[in-house]
This record gives structure tokens, sequence and C-alpha cells, in this order.
């Protein structure tokens, strides 16, 4: 597994440090790519790709498609270097990708379900007005 170490320091950035001084003053403040080891191979995921990331230990689970990774990383840390008009943290140990919502359930301002495109279901335990105030402009 590779550390995000390896990469750039500058916020928002999760690229190889060579490629760094090519990226525009967006890309620097939020993530734009995560890269992801498996084996041997390195694969570079955008970060639109990505439906949601769930903490896991020291590490962070990174869910897109019907695959997932891991990257050491903290939750807290990684939740400041995304885009907060694109991801939202819904409990402690989740920052879902509000691109890929598709429904939501409620059963109270902090008790309800989020449905994404893939199919699968994220509880939500954290209160939901941001993310009224977000979904509604996106």
């Amino acid at each position: 597994m590779e550390s995000v170490d390896q990469f750039t320091k500058e916020p928002g950035n999760l690229v190889p440090q060579e490629d760094a001084s090519k990226l525009d003053e967006e890309t620097k403040r939020y993530l734009t790519r995560i890269p992801l080891k498996s084996g041997k191979a390195t694969r570079y995921v955008h970060i639109r790709e990505i439906e949601f990331f769930q903490s896991s230990g020291n590490y962070v689970e990174v869910s897109h498609k019907d695959r997932s990774g891991l990257i050491r990383h903290s939750l807290g840390a990684l939740e400041g270097r995304l885009s907060p008009k694109k991801f939202l943290r819904i409990s402690r140990t989740v920052i879902v990708n509000l691109d890929h919502v598709t429904e939501l359930h409620s059963k109270g301002k902090r008790n309800s379900t989020l449905f994404l495109t893939s199919g699968k279901e994220l509880r939500v335990t954290r209160n939901l007005d941001r993310f009224d105030s977000t979904i509604s402009y996106s």
C-alpha cells in the first residue's frame, strides 16, 4: 500500500510532486485524484468517481464504482481537502460524494439513510441542515 506521504504536501494535491507545478489554484485547494495501490500497480482515481470515504482504523476506505481501496490518511484531514460543494460528512466515519446520492429516507434529523447510484445505503447520523442546502444548489 502506497502512502500519501509520497505526494505533494500542498493542500488539495495527491498527485506526484513533479506534476504539482502544472496545477491551477482550484486544483491545489481540493483533491482531484487519489492514488490507490493494488499490488505493484497504482491507480489514480478521479475524485468524481468516488462514492464515499469511510474510516477504517488508521486508514480510510475509498469506495468507487464496484471497487474499494485503502489510503493511509485520517478522515478529518481528508475532509479538509475535499470540496464542500461536492462532499459532506454524514457521520463520524463517512464522507459522501453528493453527486452519487439518489435518495434520502429521513427518520429524523440525525437518523436517516442515503441511497447511492450504486445501490449502496449509508446511515446518516449528523444534522441534515447542511445536506439540504448543499444538495439543493448543486
